[in-house]
């Protein structure tokens, strides 16, 4: 972790979680509120990685049809979207570009730093009670 990448990501990561979340759920910016399982998630998504991998966190989360609450795969949306790296990968998914990435270590430090940045911009935002976004 680099705390000046970290920070750097902040603004970045706040913005994102607007573009993200109010494209689900169709509020205005000031009452956007973020599912409470979020907060399990970005932890989960950081440990996971730690424990398992990059790669198999990645594809855990990516997972659409998942039993979770709320929708899981919005974190590594958010992440893929704060890399800037859609112009390497068509349809948009951390999965496929690390997949197809030569060197994921060259990446791995940047995702984990987005992550802190992200766990840290969600603290901004109110949680709400809502099964799933748009619900």
């Amino acid at each position: 972790m680099n705390k000046k990448e970290v920070e750097k990501y902040i603004p970045l990561a706040i913005i994102s979680i607007k573009e993200a979340m109010s494209n689900t759920t169709n509020t205005a910016e000031e009452s956007l509120e973020l599912p409470k399982e979020f907060k399990g998630y970005i932890s989960s998504f950081g440990a996971g990685i730690i424990q398992s991998g990059l790669l198999p966190t990645v594809a855990f989360f990516e997972k659409e049809e998942s039993n979770s609450k709320s929708d899981r795969f919005k974190i590594t949306e958010i992440i893929f979207k704060m890399l800037n790296k859609n112009k390497y990968c068509k349809n948009n998914k951390l999965l496929d570009y690390l997949l197809y990435k030569e060197d994921i270590e060259e990446v791995k430090e940047d995702i984990i730093n987005i992550a802190i940045a992200l766990k840290l911009a969600m603290r901004t935002f109110k949680f709400s009670d809502k099964e799933k976004v748009g619900d």
